[in-house]
C-alpha cells in the first residue's frame, strides 16, 4: 500500500484551508468536521463525466475481472449502480482522489502522519418507479450501522 506524505505538496494558499487545532479538538468531540469550499465544481464535473464514461465501459487502465470488487455495467440492469476502486481505473478519477489537500485535511483531523485509501467508490441509486425498486444504500461507516471499533472522523469537503 501507498503511503504518500500529501503535506510536501501543499500549494502556498492551501495551508489556510487546512483544520485548526481547535477544529480537530471539536471534530474529535462532534464526530464530524465540515471545511471550506475546496474541491472546484468544474472537477467535480469533470469527475461526473467520467465515471458516466466508466459506466458505458471507457477506463483508463483496467483491473483483472477476477478480482473481487463491484464493477457495474450496462448489462447488470438498472438498480444501484456501485463501482469500486475508481481511481484506479481512471485518471480523472485519481486527479480528485489524490488531492494533497484531501489527504492533508484527512490526516490533520486523524492526528495521522499519513492517510491511506482503502477503497474508493462511485454509487449510484436510480428513483423508484419506472420498473426499479426501492434500494438502500448502506455505508460501514455509519455509526448507526457499524459500531465505532475505532474513531471514524466524518468529514464533509463542499465544493463550489
Amino acid at each position: 500500500m501507498t503511503v504518500i506524505d500529501f503535506a510536501q505538496y501543499l500549494e502556498p494558499n492551501d495551508e489556510a484551508a487546512l483544520p485548526t487545532e481547535d477544529e480537530v479538538v471539536q471534530q474529535e468531540a462532534l464526530g464530524w468536521y465540515q471545511s471550506q469550499k475546496i474541491i472546484l465544481h468544474a472537477l467535480l464535473e469533470e469527475v461526473r463525466q467520467a465515471i458516466l464514461a466508466r459506466q458505458l465501459g471507457k477506463r483508463d487502465h483496467a483491473l483483472p475481472r477476477t478480482a473481487k470488487f463491484s464493477d457495474w455495467r450496462p448489462e447488470d440492469g438498472d438498480g444501484v449502480r456501485n463501482n469500486e476502486f475508481c481511481s484506479l481505473q481512471n485518471d480523472t478519477v485519481r486527479k480528485l482522489v489524490m488531492m494533497p489537500l484531501l489527504g492533508t485535511i484527512a490526516a490533520k483531523l486523524a492526528r495521522s502522519p499519513a492517510i491511506r485509501l482503502f477503497d474508493d467508490q462511485s454509487a449510484y441509486k436510480p428513483p423508484a418507479g419506472n420498473g426499479n425498486a426501492v434500494a438502500v444504500v448502506g455505508w460501514l461507516t455509519d455509526p448507526e450501522i457499524f459500531p465505532r471499533i475505532w474513531p471514524t472522523p466524518a468529514a464533509s469537503i463542499p465544493h463550489g
